[in-house]
């Protein structure tokens, strides 16, 4: 990785490949209080989904903070956004984690609809349509050769 200082503020100039956390992102240096932060946002495909260059993506946040013997990880955590939600939906009815599923909908009666269309499944590749802005609350998603479901989003609560 290269870094250059910009303003007053170090940012990551170039970066080849994958990084050492197992992702492709970004990372820029913060200075709260008196101390030096590390944050990355990076990201993988999630496993049974298909991710264009221009998709939206499930990113990661890494924060590592300067200590004496070097940068120590203190948060690692998930980036909400209307496609991490979903990915992390899907996952938990295939890893049969009803809990984590009925954590993430509206009403539990989703669940139930999802695992009645057989998205507790592994049937095909999961990919969203085309030209499709990750912040809108619908979105549209292809699953296999011929399934297509519409999913709307509701914000509860602030994560962040």
């Amino acid at each position: 990785m290269v870094w250059q200082q910009r303003s007053g503020r170090w940012a990551l100039q170039q970066t080849l490949g994958s990084d050492s956390l197992g992702g492709l992102g970004t990372g820029e240096f913060e200075a709260p209080g008196d101390s030096t932060d590390l944050v990355t946002r990076t990201y993988r495909v999630p496993r049974y989904f298909a991710e264009c260059a221009t998709c939206p993506h499930a990113y990661g946040m890494h924060r590592f903070r300067w200590r004496a013997s070097g940068f120590e990880r203190i948060e690692d955590r998930v980036v909400p956004s209307t496609y991490s939600t979903f990915v992390a939906f899907i996952q938990s009815l295939l890893a049969g984690d009803r809990d984590a599923g009925t954590a993430l909908v509206t009403q539990p009666s989703l669940v139930d609809a999802a695992i009645h269309a057989e998205w507790n499944q592994a049937k095909g590749t999961w990919r969203i349509a085309p030209v499709t802005d990750e912040t809108p609350r619908r979105l549209v998603f292809f699953r296999g050769e011929k399934d297509a479901y519409r999913v709307e989003f509701e914000q509860r609560g602030r994560r962040g």
